[in-house]
């Protein structure tokens, strides 16, 4: 007997389950973050950016 038209289709089945699964993950991870750490992490990125762009005009 072959198994390997079944086979596929359990793959493909837990696969999409496992793909909707994550991104479902993804989403209530993403709308529960932390708000207040959004405008930290923008604070920080452009004094970091501007930190390097003086790095590079003093050499």
């Amino acid at each position: 007997m072959d198994y390997s038209g079944w086979l596929w289709a359990i793959i493909d089945i837990a696969a999409v389950a496992v793909l909707a699964a994550v991104m479902f993950h993804a989403g209530y991870q993403y709308s529960h973050r932390n708000r207040a750490k959004d405008a930290a992490t923008e604070a920080t990125t452009r004094r970091n950016y501007v930190e390097e762009e003086r790095r590079r005009h003093a050499s």
